[in-house]
């Protein structure tokens, strides 16, 4: 880790200019000694947006890597040796679909044939919308582990796509204070990964059976789908207006110095 990118062994010098010009524009590393503006966050549509998405979304998420095992073990009837492998595959192919949406998304945003907005919810949709279906047939593929397994594969291929729009909105709407949004939206989404694998040990206690597991995948469905309604509804890709708040504060601060200045020397006369 480096204090700032100038001191990085190695960065290009694209990279840094890059990096420079988009602080110039946004703010400086100075102005971050302001006040955070909380009240803007915690009343802004579009950072609401980015963290029920990021609830649903990690619900799932949450439910497969705690659960996925236990639902190959005693539902499929998997052994340990071929539930381990099985119960990664998924999330192999998350990371492999995580590159590929990434890179398709920034290749449509850089040759303009989507804005960012539009870029951010395309891929919204098939990271939460396309679990949302596959777990959908999970739910009533039965005991057939070829096309469970197949379609938990897809359910997470398709999830992949979360980092190429809820995970990197923050930096769209406050470039500012990104880190902190994702220090926020990142706090509600942990509650969710592990009240989930509670509910799911509430429903299962006892009670291993498909039914049961159903009713776990189908809480699944709505919690995508209805997050991903809200995000769709008031996500951004724009700046906030709140963001450059610390630039009008800088400049007020050295306003209201000025002043103090022109006063004295007044006085002084």
């Amino acid at each position: 880790m480096h204090d700032s990118p100038r001191q990085h062994p190695r960065i290009t010098s694209e990279e840094l200019k890059y990096i420079e010009d988009a602080l110039h524009e946004h703010g400086s590393n100075a102005d971050r000694s302001l006040k955070l503006p909380v009240r803007n966050i915690f009343t802004s549509l579009p950072v609401w947006a980015i963290i029920l998405a990021s609830v649903g979304n990690n619900w799932g998420l949450a439910i497969f890597l705690a659960q996925l095992p236990t639902y190959m073990k005693n539902i499929l009837g998997f052994s340990i040796k071929q539930n381990g492998f099985l119960s990664a595959l998924p999330f192999l192919l998350r990371y492999v679909g995580a590159i590929l949406w990434s890179s398709l998304g920034d290749w449509l945003t850089m040759h303009r044939y989507l804005s960012i907005r539009a870029s951010r919810r395309l891929f919204s949709v098939l990271a939460l919308w396309g679990p949302a279906v596959m777990v959908l047939g999970v739910s009533f593929s039965g005991c057939n582990w070829q096309a469970t397994v197949a379609l938990i594969c897809l359910a997470l291929f398709c999830n992949g796509a979360v980092t190429a729009s809820i995970i990197v909105n923050h930096t769209d709407i406050a470039p500012n204070f990104s880190g902190t949004l994702f220090g926020i939206d990142n706090t509600f989404s942990s509650i969710v990964s592990f009240v989930a694998p509670v509910v799911v040990g509430v429903m299962t206690d006892g009670k291993q059976t498909l039914g049961q597991w159903q009713k776990v995948f189908w809480i699944c469905v709505p919690m995508y789908a209805f997050t991903e309604v809200f995000y769709l509804a008031f996500s951004s890709g724009s700046v906030q207006p709140w963001n450059d708040r610390v630039k009008a504060s800088a400049e007020q601060e050295l306003s209201a110095e000025n002043a103090e200045r022109r006063e004295l020397v007044t006085l002084r006369d």
